[in-house]
């Protein structure tokens, strides 16, 4: 094992200005880099307005900006609701097929154990339907 003099390795640190980072955070930062060199991380800024806020009044653009800032379309607010048991119950099926495209989960139940089936109609039901969605009670049934 070749040994290098403390001088030179205090000289490398300094010209790399590794200052209070260690070897092991710069490892951690540098893993959320492509190989191009672009973060990995979500570059957009999340709007003011929550996504359950903005599912409900049927804010598309919030959603997809929320999306695009990498807010988890399963979040759930206080009621246990997701932003797509809003969508479904207002009836905004463009942004219920969003959520459903960017992976939100349609057999998500609420605290009354209700799922986004049970409050949608028309056609985000069929939507839903389609995306192997279930009621609460079947959820239930099957134990989950």
């Amino acid at each position: 094992m070749k040994h290098i003099p403390i001088t030179t390795i205090a000289a490398v640190v300094l010209v790399t200005g590794c200052s209070s980072l260690d070897i092991g955070e710069q490892v951690a930062e540098s893993s959320t880099e492509s190989d191009s060199g672009e973060s990995q991380q979500p570059t957009a800024k999340a709007p003011d307005i929550s996504i359950h806020k903005a599912a409900k009044e049927g804010n598309i653009e919030a959603v997809k900006k929320h999306i695009a800032a990498g807010t988890d379309v399963n979040v759930k607010d206080d009621s246990g609701w997701t932003p797509l048991h809003w969508a479904a119950s207002k009836v905004h099926n463009k942004i219920a097929k969003l959520l459903i495209k960017e992976g939100a989960d349609v057999n998500v139940v609420n605290k009354d154990r209700l799922a986004p089936l049970d409050y949608a109609e028309n056609e985000t039901f069929g939507v839903l339907i389609d995306h192997g969605a279930k009621s609460g009670e079947e959820l239930k049934a099957e134990g989950k």
